[in-house]
């Protein structure tokens, strides 16, 4: 019979009408060995021979149609299958599915991905498991949502997050790519492991130096891409931990990646895994727990005070962001401002000329904001030199960024409301030249709100 076999498949026409009729008897064969010799060796000698034909990208389509793929799913999906065969099925599936959208269709169809995802388990395969669940589901939403409900996304961190990963680091990529694909689905709480974010951070925060890049900005996007999710925040906030892996990481993607990367495309991933890392930390900040969470003489408050005056407007923009939301009440306003001197870098950083980007200076104008409520406050930030000319005058002359504008204009009026000390040195300021080019604001002050 192997002989047979070997002559069969070393036949196939070339032409794909032809291919496919031949491939059928293939089919046939291999349906008539499953039922009356399952455990010949002919029957993997016949898969063997299919995967390899499977390699060549102008047969996948023939024998998809021939029913070799939808035999060999079948094969899979029954219990107690010997690993060889095994092997072989995972091989056709893989190579039939890479890159044509009808064979994927066809193996979705099989309902065969439950078994497929179920061989996580068996670390002895991983290595063709992984991709092959790659193949399937890249670029075809059908088989992201069918991988989904099969329970993928806590048997790849479960992969990741215990003893196991150390053989499967190779596949590591594989998996991010697998656990993103999987990112935005409907949550269903038994096919979603809670601690995803978490892990996948701390495999980020965790990789050996020097740093791969590439490494780095795939499993933070993806931890990233959940965090952005509020039902993630939640447990990711209370994982003890979580406040500092995360200004860790983010930390990282603004220092330790600041040198030029190797291709444009990982510098445009670079500033998108930065903007999500402002976004996100936004977001968590926003949450009671982070607030409750961080002391104000912690060191999460301390390092992000010391971002404020960090050569990276990505840190400096997520610093105010995150303090703006945890000064909400008069008593931490004013620790922040006397105690802390928070003020200080935020006025440095509206006084130098240079700082013209229009989301840092809006996130610094909106943490001051927060701070200048507090009448306590409003002399103190007067005095430490917001109406000096170098200062808030230099934001209002920004006439290309409205919104920047606004929010400087807002922040003088909240400074003057209750405060004769601001309001006499805003008219000293005025008083002492008549000609300054920045008088303007006489009469933009009261019509602003």
């Amino acid at each position: 019979m192997s002989g047979f076999i070997n002559q069969l498949l070393d036949n196939i026409p070339g032409d794909e009408a032809q291919q496919t009729k031949a491939l059928h008897q293939v089919a046939d064969i291999a349906r008539h060995l499953w039922k009356t010799k399952p455990g010949s060796a002919d029957l993997d000698l016949l898969a063997q021979r299919v995967g390899d034909a499977a390699r060549d990208e102008s047969s996948r389509i023939p024998l998809g149609e021939s029913g070799l793929l939808e035999f060999f799913c079948s094969v899979l999906s029954t219990q107690g299958v010997r690993s060889t065969l095994i092997v072989q099925c995972l091989r056709i599936i893989g190579n039939l599915s890479a890159d044509k959208d009808e064979n994927r269709a066809r193996v979705v169809a099989t309902g065969c991905l439950p078994s497929i995802v179920s061989l996580l388990n068996d670390d002895s395969i991983l290595a063709f498991v992984i991709p092959v669940l790659f193949n399937i589901s890249v670029d075809y939403e059908p088989a992201q949502k069918a991988i989904y409900q099969a329970g993928i996304n806590p048997e790849l961190v479960s992969l990741i997050s215990g003893p196991r990963l150390e053989s499967s680091d190779a596949l590591v990529n594989y998996v991010c790519k697998l656990l993103s694909f999987v990112a935005t689905q409907e949550p269903e709480a038994n096919l979603i492991h809670p601690a995803t974010p978490f892990v996948l951070l701390s495999l980020a925060d965790n990789r050996p130096l020097p740093l791969d890049a590439n490494d780095f900005l795939s499993q933070a996007s993806v931890a990233l891409t959940y965090l952005a999710q509020e039902q993630y925040q939640q447990t990711f906030l209370e994982t003890t931990g979580s406040i500092s892996l995360i200004l860790r990481a983010f930390s990282t993607a603004c220092t330790v990646l600041d040198a030029p990367l190797d291709s444009p495309d990982d510098e445009t991933q670079l500033r998108q895994v930065q903007t999500a890392f402002t976004a996100t930390l936004a977001d968590i900040s926003a949450q009671p727990l982070f607030a409750s969470s961080c002391s104000l003489d912690g060191p999460e408050v301390q390092t992000l005070q010391d971002w404020i005056s960090a050569p990276h407007i990505a840190l400096q923009s997520a610093a105010c962001l995150a303090l703006g939301n945890l000064a909400r009440s008069d008593e931490k306003c004013s620790y922040l401002v006397q105690q802390r001197g928070v003020h200080k870098p935020l006025i440095a950083i509206l006084s130098d000329c240079e700082n013209v980007d229009a989301g840092l200076l809006h996130s610094v104008l909106g943490f001051l904001k927060n701070l200048a409520i507090v009448a306590g406050n409003k002399p103190i930030l007067g005095d430490a030199g917001l109406f000096e000319t170098e200062v808030l005058p230099r934001i209002w002359d920004l006439d290309t960024q409205i919104q920047v504008q606004f929010d400087a204009v807002s922040l003088t009026r909240l400074l003057l409301v209750g405060c004769t000390a601001n309001v006499r040195r805003i008219c000293a300021s005025l008083c002492e030249n008549v000609a300054a080019p920045h008088n303007h604001v006489r009469s933009c002050i009261p019509s602003w709100t």
